[in-house]
């Protein structure tokens, strides 16, 4: 007796069924995409909130401290003339100083003999010495402020030495506005937080109303990016409308101060032109102390400075008491453009980073909710989660890079080879793991070592978190590398059988644009976090990053998702051992000629010349130490988009790696030229008073073509060695993997070939050395393009 299924035939029934189903669909494609768009503003507020707090509390520290450091000289030029530090006329001119420079609550000298201060025993001290993103990691940062507003509590103070022309005889202390660092930061970005939630109202409606019109996963794509970019923009504006404010500031703040000194002059009945001396005096310090002014002058009422009516120029004004003076400033349009783009240029590069990041898991999320509609002709459904996966993998890890080394050094009492042991130690891991990593991905599948990847790397990075021992640290650090390197191979993998089931896609591109995009991010990021979380609260971050992503992947199929004929199987491995494996690999003389003469070497480059020397030079050459990560992060960009554009063909492989050596060595002698080539520009005309700015563009320009040209090799390079006889023997996972691990020896070798280019201690030398390794990278293309037309004439 057989039991038939249930069928409603009440047509009601049917409609309030049909009704539940498409309102629990409604809700939960409408609930990913909000979910998605919440985490993508609250990290997007996070990061300009914070890149806020390294910029702005850095320029209201210096305008006090320009004045400050101005009070100060004139008081010890009166303490040198033998006045006494006790002078009851210091008060009425600190105390004037206190009342019209902003953020000052209260200024007083004290004399060395004074008891302790009191007063200000309980305020955190400060200095106007600090090095540039050092003041960053010693005020409070408050990022729950934004969206929990708190009367402020942590107070700072300035203590400026007073001294005679033999020894010091007090101190000038100065006691900053409580809440002097964070309460204009919160105003800005909390009129943004107000704002949100109206938003997610209109975007939750808009999406809703897309579903029900079954529209296109590009639609609801463009939906997503047009409400995050108007975020973005409004958080951009905001920012540079912040530093703007406190830029221009500085001029306000010497008119300020100058109107109230001038007027007790004035006051009394004076003349400052025919009764005064010493006016233009008085006005120098402020000149020098102040380089946002470009003139600064005492003039008649209604009378015009010489560039009164020319454009480009801001001219400010204060009347000096009720005399028919007043004191004027001029600042260039500019000098306020170049601090302003000095400000803000991380912020862009932050941006970008993260816009990859989120376009990666958009795409994810809409392709899942649409993958009904792909066609058979399209990438599998789980192409898209999987790269979200392993972009996630990756920032996860290099968040942590651009402090690692550093925090090493300041925990551990260790020396320096020691330190660098331990460093070493995850780029070890990447590589050994790689070779055993494909057996074990075609042993137990992807998706069980994707999985035990991202666990094991969340699980080292909690032990960086809450432990501080070498030993530790140490295996921590392998566990690292060997979980990122059974990622990539995983990921790797994956791709290689979905090119073989679709031709047009390369596994080799895209593995390394993901590879890239998490890079950049985690670099960008990483930098920016450190001061707001520390260094345990980033670890603590990353950890949670790789939680999520491994709870993430337990909610996608992976292998299933991919769809091979028989013909397009991956061939059984004919493994004889690592060691034997890899000198067969040898043996074949296109993978062996690619391999010395052209990976080992450009990842030499990469890691010697690129990641350790350019940072050591930007370091020698320029003040502003931002602009090394900066430029790093423009190198992964020009490796990204070259990438991106190269497409593989079989045609033109020999001809397209011969021209990327070819130009990345080029690349690589500019660098060693910069010198000479920003003197050289420097001689034509408006270009003469831009040196550091030419040279910074030199360098900029000659980085991003190494990174350009080094992206348009990785393709060539890989249809290469997927061609050879060893790949069709031993299968494309094999190939790639010991591929990969072999070219990571040239990581290796980087580091010493930074210590042969700073070998000498001359810049002639060094730059000599550094053309030399470009001259000889070129050389090793050219030979390289001879060996290979030989072989292929022998194959024939």
């Amino acid at each position: 007796m057989s039991v038939e299924p249930e069928v409603m035939h009440n047509p009601e029934e049917q409609h309030e069924a049909a009704n539940r189903i498409g309102l629990m669909y409604l809700l939960k494609q409408t609930g990913q995409l909000q979910v998605t768009l919440l985490l993508c503003v609250a990290v997007i507020v996070f990061i300009a909130a914070g890149e806020a707090y390294r910029v702005a509390p850095e320029l209201v520290l210096k305008n006090i401290c320009n004045q400050s450091h101005i009070l100060r000289q004139q008081i010890n030029q009166s303490l040198s003339l033998g006045m006494p530090i006790e002078y009851k006329g210091f008060a009425p001119q600190v105390h004037t100083f206190a009342l019209q420079t902003q953020g000052v609550e209260r200024a007083e000298i004290k004399p060395i003999y004074a008891q302790a201060d009191r007063q200000n025993s309980g305020l955190i001290p400060l200095s106007c010495s600090a090095a540039p993103g050092q003041l960053v990691e010693q005020i409070d940062i408050d990022i729950l402020g934004l969206v929990m507003p708190k009367a402020a509590s942590q107070q700072y103070v300035l203590q400026l030495p007073l001294a005679t022309n033999t020894a010091d005889v007090g101190v000038l202390s100065i006691a900053l506005t409580a809440g002097i660092f964070n309460q204009e930061i919160h105003q800005a970005f909390g009129k943004i937080i107000d704002s949100i939630p109206w938003v997610f109202i209109i975007f939750t409606f808009f999406v809703a109303g897309l579903f029900q019109k079954q529209a296109k996963a590009s639609t609801l794509k463009w939906a997503f990016y047009c409400v995050f970019s108007l975020l973005t923009v409004q958080l951009v504006m905001t920012s540079f409308s912040l530093y703007q404010t406190k830029i221009i500031g500085q001029s306000d703040a010497v008119l300020d101060l100058l109107s109230q000194r001038l007027s007790a002059v004035t006051d009394m009945g004076f003349d400052l032109d025919h009764q005064v001396r010493g006016v233009d005096e008085l006005l120098e310090p402020y000149r020098v102390n102040n380089s946002i002014l470009h003139s600064l002058n005492v003039l008649k009422l209604g009378e015009a400075s010489g560039t009164d009516n020319k454009e480009g120029v801001i001219t400010n004004c204060r009347q000096i008491g009720l005399s028919d003076y007043q004191v004027c400033s001029e600042v260039l349009r500019n000098d306020i453009y170049q601090k302003l783009w000095k400000a803000v240029r991380n912020i862009f590069i932050l941006l970008a980073a993260l816009l990859l990041i989120l376009n990666v898991l958009v795409e994810a999320v809409v392709s899942s909710q649409r993958s009904s509609k792909v066609s058979n002709s399209a990438l599998p459904s789980s192409y898209r989660a999987i790269r979200a996966i392993f972009v996630l993998g990756v920032l996860l890890e290099s968040i942590t890079l651009s402090f690692f080394p550093a925090y090493l050094r300041q925990t551990l009492a260790l020396s320096s080879g020691e330190l660098q042991l331990i460093f070493s130690l995850y780029f070890l891991g990447f590589a050994c793991v790689m070779v055993p990593a494909a057996v074990w991905v075609r042993r137990f599948g992807v998706q069980t070592m994707l999985r035990l990847a991202l666990v094991v790397n969340s699980l080292s990075l909690l032990v960086l978190a809450y432990f501080v021992e070498a030993e530790l640290l140490a295996i921590a650090r392998l566990l690292s590398g060997m979980s990122q390197g059974l990622l990539v191979i995983c990921v790797q993998s994956q791709f290689l059988r979905i090119a073989q089931s679709h031709p047009q896609f390369s596994a080799s591109n895209q593995l390394l644009i993901g590879f890239y995009i998490g890079a950049i991010a985690g670099v960008s990021v990483g930098a920016v976090v450190v001061p707001i979380l520390g260094v345990s609260g980033v670890f603590m971050s990353a950890a949670v990053i790789g939680g999520l992503t491994f709870l993430y992947s337990l909610n996608q199929s992976i292998e299933l998702a991919v769809e091979t004929s028989d013909d397009d199987e991956v061939k059984p491995s004919a493994s004889k051992g690592l060691l034997t494996d890899l000198l067969m690999m040898f043996k074949d003389r296109q993978l062996q000629q690619c391999l010395l003469l052209i990976a080992i070497p450009i990842k030499a480059i990469h890691t010697g010349v690129i990641l350790i020397y350019i940072p050591v030079l930007i370091n020698q050459q320029f003040a502003d130490p931002n602009i090394a990560g900066q430029i790093i992060a423009l190198y992964f960009f020009a490796i990204l988009i070259a990438t991106h554009l190269a497409k593989p063909n079989a045609n033109n492989q020999l001809r397209a790696i011969s021209l990327s050596v070819l130009g990345a060595g080029l690349s690589i002698m500019l660098i060693a030229s910069f010198e000479w080539v920003a003197h050289t520009l420097s001689h034509y005309g408006p270009l003469q008073s831009y040196q550091e700015l030419l040279s910074v563009s030199v360098i900029v320009i000659a980085v991003l073509m190494v990174g350009f040209f080094q992206g348009t090799l990785g393709s060539p390079l890989v249809g290469v060695m997927l061609n050879s006889h060893y790949a069709k023997q031993f299968g494309s996972d094999i190939t790639a993997a010991n591929y990969r691990f072999l070219e990571r020896m040239g990581a290796v070798l980087g580091p010493i070939l930074t210590a042969v280019i700073l070998v000498q201690d001359s810049n002639s030398k060094v730059n000599t050395n550094l053309s030399l390794v470009g001259c000889i990278f070129i050389a090793m293309g050219f030979v390289f393009y001879i060996f290979m037309r030989l072989t292929c004439q022998k194959d024939k």
